[in-house]
């Protein structure tokens, strides 16, 4: 291990990883509190879970959850980030901070399980998260009741991704009308979801559909329709109830986890690198804790900070 300014010296493989007590605490207001809620233990499939009674009551209160994960905030000696969002006076706020080994099924599990030890009684009733198959299955199992919905944006930029793939970019950014039927693909997702597949295909036998846009329809009927066969349709690999935001758009909530990748990119450049080491990592942790803090304090004194738009 290595030793860097004032820091405590680096650890090189995760069961060298000892936290300081400075580390494991949070000052509020004067007051020491506990600040990192769970250490699985030295082992390989490590988890590291932060956050404070206050965030995890704000989870119990919350009917509704967002959750993302990001590889580029991540210390070396973990994967991912993986954090839980809650709507607190308008503003969608981290409750949850992981540090996670892999992205498996069982690691995510492992992860709610204990949240659930940590706060008993949690009963979310929708949650907003990506198209990570693992982290939807995990929540399905530890949460049978919640009602998923994948982030419209993510929809968007898995279509965007196709379009890339096949050599598409310069004809969508200089072809306006073929910009136009791709981006029709994605926004069937604010169609009732009992017209998405007949619109689907009304739109493919559309006479000005562009054949160069048909692998990124098959792409989309595959991943997100169904594929036809004998019998109907195949299963998609994202059920149309999973992506689709029609109703989420009459009440009123949330269709992207656009505030949640806002959170991820801030602390990124609070850290200021790529891939920061254990310890810095931690402290950019408190500092953005502290920030929440002082807003839930706002809060509470009725001075809450402007609400982001609904998206």
């Amino acid at each position: 291990m290595r030793k860097v300014g004032n820091m405590p010296r680096l650890p090189q493989t995760i069961d060298q990883l000892n936290i300081p007590q400075e580390f494991r605490e949070i000052n509020i207001d004067g007051t020491l509190h506990q600040f990192l809620l769970w250490d699985s233990g030295i082992e390989a499939n490590r988890i590291l879970m932060f956050g404070t009674r206050q965030n995890l009551h704000l989870l119990f209160r919350s009917e509704e959850w967002f959750a993302d994960g990001t590889f580029s905030s991540a210390p070396a000696l973990f994967q991912q980030l993986y954090t839980i969002h809650v709507v607190h006076g308008g503003l969608v706020i981290p409750a949850l901070y992981a540090l996670l080994p892999n992205k498996t099924k069982a690691t995510y599990q492992r992860m709610l399980q204990h949240i659930k030890v940590l706060q008993p009684g949690l009963q979310p009733r929708r949650l907003m998260t990506d198209f990570e198959q693992a982290a939807i299955q995990a929540f399905d199992e530890e949460f049978p009741n919640i009602e998923k919905t994948g982030c419209f944006f993510h929809l968007s930029q898995s279509v965007w991704r196709k379009v890339q793939n096949e050599g598409l970019t310069a004809r969508y950014q200089n072809d306006h009308e073929f910009s136009r039927w791709i981006r029709m693909i994605p926004s069937l997702a604010f169609l009732p979801p009992d017209r998405v597949t007949q619109s689907f295909e009304d739109l493919l036998d559309d006479p000005d559909f562009p054949q160069e846009a048909l692998p990124i329809a098959n792409y989309f009927e595959d991943t997100y329709i169904g594929r036809i066969n004998r019998r109907g349709r195949q299963a998609p690999l994202f059920p149309i109830q999973f992506w689709n935001v029609y109703q989420r758009t009459l009440n009123g909530q949330h269709r992207t986890n656009n505030d949640v990748e806002g959170w991820h990119r801030s602390f990124q450049e609070t850290c200021g690198s790529l891939f920061p080491n254990i310890y810095r990592f931690i402290n950019c942790l408190k500092r953005q804790q502290g920030l929440h803090n002082f807003e839930m304090v706002q809060i509470l004194a009725g001075n809450a900070p402007t609400a982001r738009n609904k998206k």
